[in-house]
């Protein structure tokens, strides 16, 4: 190895793979930069040196820049490359459990149903998405590795979605759906009295009957009143932590469905969070449907957050 070239050894570069470095006038300093791939071996020094910088970006392999889980060798990368599979690409599969170059080179989207109905896809920390169309449903799977296992793939086959928001879907068999709709909203049906009710539902995920899901969506009145509320910042403090905060509302909503039926839902909301920030860093929902069981729940989050 040359003097003043810095010290390859330190940098886990074999002296085959250095000679092979220095003679197309690389450096260990220009090697630590480059961070979408790493040079043990002589075979990933071939490998790297096969493309310039220019050609390596336009294959998807950016050499420098922010790469969060970790570098293959040159070696593999170059095969991930010949496959057409990106750095971005080899990321999303990692994250989605693709650890190995050879798990990468062979993970495939799985088959999505090509009939109608409701699909609902669970991407993991991307959160979920739901839609009526097959070709949507193939083609969010195939662009979401996250999405490529057993359960992440729910399909109903022989209903219609009734309401969709950005948010949450009614479907024809009575199921709330709570996710990112990725179709064109459907918004002709329904009461605005309606919409609050199902907001409350889809929110806190409360135990519903699909057929009273159905008729909530034509209710014709729908008011709110604010019961009870605790705030930390007036009680005392948050766990005898002057830097955090926590707030509780309890809520009764009055539902009349269309054919007069009246249906109390009491809704429990819980926010903590810190001084300075915008944000809470924690947030809870939930709804009930007789009173007792909604003030049980607002007094044992009082004294948990209390305490």
């Amino acid at each position: 190895m040359s003097s003043g070239q810095g010290d390859w050894a330190a940098a886990g570069v074999e002296p085959a793979a250095a000679t092979l470095l220095e003679a197309a006038g690389w450096t260990p300093e220009r090697l630590r930069e480059t961070r979408a791939m790493s040079v043990v071996t002589a075979a990933d020094a071939a490998a790297l040196l096969a493309h310039d910088p220019a050609t390596w970006a336009e294959l998807g392999w950016r050499l420098t820049g922010y790469y969060p889980t970790g570098q293959p060798t040159a070696h593999d990368a170059a095969r991930l490359a010949a496959a057409g599979i990106t750095s971005a690409w080899r990321e999303a599969l990692a994250d989605a459990g693709y650890r190995t170059t050879d798990t990468q080179l062979a993970a495939r989207p799985p088959a999505v149903p090509s009939t109608q109905g409701r699909f609902v896809l669970d991407a993991g920390t991307l959160g979920v998405r739901v839609t009526a169309e097959p070709d949507r449903a193939a083609r969010y799977v195939a662009n979401h590795p996250a999405t490529w296992n057993d359960r992440a793939v729910q399909h109903t086959v022989g209903v219609v979605v009734l309401r969709a928001t950005p948010s949450w879907q009614l479907w024809s068999d009575g199921e709330l759906s709570r996710g990112t709709w990725l179709d064109d909203p459907v918004a002709e049906a329904g009461t605005r009295s309606g919409l609050v009710a199902l907001n409350v539902a889809a929110r806190t995920g409360v135990e519903l009957d699909g057929e009273l899901r159905i008729r909530l969506l034509t209710a014709t009145g729908c008011t709110r009143h604010a019961l009870d509320e605790w705030d930390s910042k007036t009680a005392g403090g948050w766990r005898g932590d002057p830097r955090s905060w926590a707030v509780t509302h309890l809520t009764r909503y009055n539902i009349t469905l269309d054919d007069g039926t009246p249906i109390t839902l009491w809704e429990l909301l819980y926010w903590e969070g810190e001084f300075g920030t915008d944000t809470a860093r924690r947030e809870y929902n939930s709804a009930y449907l007789n009173e007792r069981a909604a003030r049980t729940a607002y007094t044992n989050m009082i004294n948990q957050a209390g305490s």
